[in-house]
């Protein structure tokens, strides 16, 4: 379904005619799928075959106050029972504007936690590598990489730790 999600997302974005209203349906998309994935009521109500389409419609055009371009593309994943992908689209519409106003999201890894400034200093290499204007990061610790780092953007693994390097040693 992630192709069908990232369809729904792209014909979302290119139905926004400026940067305020993409932004606007990027808190939109969120808002529902926030409450899609996390209120067992309100999804039970978006999903239920006794409550008709204009009717849910109108229950999400009360909580979000969305436009008319927003409430159709609700309308549209409704009439085509696809507001189940709610919170992937939203993923996929995140990933889409954060690639064009060069934002980059990663993780870096370390076998012991990181001092800000540490954190910070490998955010920006790799924001200069992906000619990123903003970075955004999580650091995680794991214990069994040993030492070194390793950092995840996007899909894309950068794996530099001790581990890697001894399975590497062991393997030859």
């Amino acid at each position: 379904m992630a192709v069908v999600s990232t369809r729904y997302a792209k014909a979302l974005l290119d139905s926004a005619s400026n940067k305020k209203q993409r932004d606007s349906f990027k808190e939109y998309l969120q808002t529902i799928a926030n409450l899609y994935t996390n209120n067992a009521e309100f999804k039970e109500t978006l999903i239920s075959p006794q409550i008709t389409n204009n009717t849910k419609v109108e229950i999400v055009g009360d909580i979000i106050k969305a436009d008319k371009v927003f409430i159709k593309f609700i309308e549209l994943l409704f009439q085509e029972n696809r507001i189940n992908l709610i919170a992937d689209i939203c993923d996929k519409y995140t990933q889409m504007i954060d690639k064009i106003d060069k934002k980059i999201k990663m993780q870096i890894i370390t076998a012991t936690k990181l001092t800000k400034a540490q954190a910070d200093a490998i955010a920006l290499q790799y924001q200069k590598l992906y000619d990123a204007k903003e970075t955004e990061y999580e650091t995680l610790i794991d214990e069994t990489i040993m030492g070194g780092v390793k950092v995840i953007v996007d899909d894309k693994v950068y794996d530099d730790t001790v581990a890697t390097k001894l399975n590497s040693i062991f393997e030859n």
